[in-house]
């Protein structure tokens, strides 16, 4: 369901299907079959649930793989798999009382030295990177700024080029900082997809650098608004009782398989890339109207999980929270309702 593109090509090398020689006849033909088989095997393997509702629903629509799954079902008659479940990470830890409330009080100081000592070629940094590793004057300036700038409570403005290292210069001090002083730093980008390389990529080697100095690692989290995450009960009420056509089922057949694999409801796991994809979302995601009114949040049900209040719980326990500039305007307009308490942020 996530797959960037459906070319033979990629799903091959995505899927560890060997392709001696693309655009030959007879190799196109074997890894073609090859696909073909571990699909198939890949829809025998769906939980009952879904593969039930997807064959049921295939039953009435005219959509060229409906076979496959209605086979797959009658395969399988009365045996049973134990029924699906999302998969989300949520403990019962309580947040600080200085991440919940914005408190006042004495500052502790991040170490400058220490910082520095991330970059140094014999550093932590160093280590991950490897042999191409060089330390820049620049960034480990604008690390020293940033540093003194959320220990003396000060404004900064900084101008760097391309290659500077923007990223890290900010992320680690501010990470140190959040996690010595119990307060969270909000970090605001200009993209959801710069969001994604921050909490994926950027975030993690600022983390495993400070514990590598016997900083603790800083819990960190993103958070998107409502539409970005799906809602499960919105999406039961869109399937049940309707007869989709083919790109509707297409649509949504992604979405099921995708479910019990997904932690965070994120419709970035997904490829949705046509218009039909983009039209179901609107239909099945978060909703600020359609879940305003309290049917929506953490039930014991698991089949009702909200995604959302999913993220915003996870967002209250971080000390490094990434949002993106809509959601920071969002929170700024509605006066602090929209993103929890935050100390200090970084645009």
């Amino acid at each position: 369901p996530g797959q960037p593109s459906y070319s033979l090509g990629e799903l091959c090398h995505s899927l560890g299907i060997p392709l001696v020689d693309a655009h030959r006849a007879l190799d196109d033909a074997a890894a073609a079959g090859a696909l073909f088989s571990h699909l198939v095997a890949r829809i025998d393997a769906l939980p009952d649930e879904i593969l039930a509702t997807i064959a049921g629903l295939a039953e009435e629509c005219d959509w060229p793989p409906r076979f496959l799954f209605i086979d797959a079902a009658a395969r399988r008659g009365r045996r049973t798999t134990p029924k699906w479940q999302p998969h989300v990470s949520l403990d019962g830890e309580r947040a600080p009382e200085s991440l919940v409330a914005d408190v006042a009080g004495a500052v502790k100081a991040v170490d400058v030295a220490l910082v520095a000592r991330c970059f140094a070629l014999d550093g932590p940094l160093a280590a991950s990177f490897g042999p191409g590793y060089e330390p820049r004057a620049g960034q480990v300036d604008m690390a020293h700024r940033v540093a003194r700038a959320l220990n003396q409570g000060d404004p900064l403005m900084v101008e760097a080029g391309t290659g500077t290292g923007k990223t890290l210069a900010y992320l680690i001090p501010a990470a140190a900082w959040a996690v010595e002083n119990e307060r969270r730093v909000v970090i605001a980008t200009n993209t959801i997809t710069l969001q994604d390389q921050l909490i994926g990529k950027d975030i993690p080697q600022a983390q495993a650098a400070l514990e590598a100095l016997g900083i603790a690692r800083p819990r960190a989290a993103i958070l998107k608004g409502r539409s970005n995450y799906i809602c499960l009960r919105r999406l039961q009420q869109w399937r049940t009782g309707r007869r989709l056509n083919a790109p509707e089922l297409s649509t949504l057949a992604r979405i099921l398989i995708w479910l019990p694999s997904t932690q965070t409801g994120d419709i970035n796991e997904l490829a949705m890339n046509t218009q039909t994809d983009r039209e179901v979302w609107q239909q099945i995601c978060a909703d600020s109207a359609a879940c305003a009114d309290g049917r929506c949040g953490v039930h014991a049900d698991a089949q009702r999980l909200c995604y959302f209040a999913l993220a915003r719980r996870q967002a209250e326990l971080a000390y490094v929270l990434v949002v993106n500039h809509a959601l920071l305007l969002a929170d700024i307009a509605a006066a602090g309702r929209v993103l929890p308490p935050y100390s200090h942020l970084v645009v």
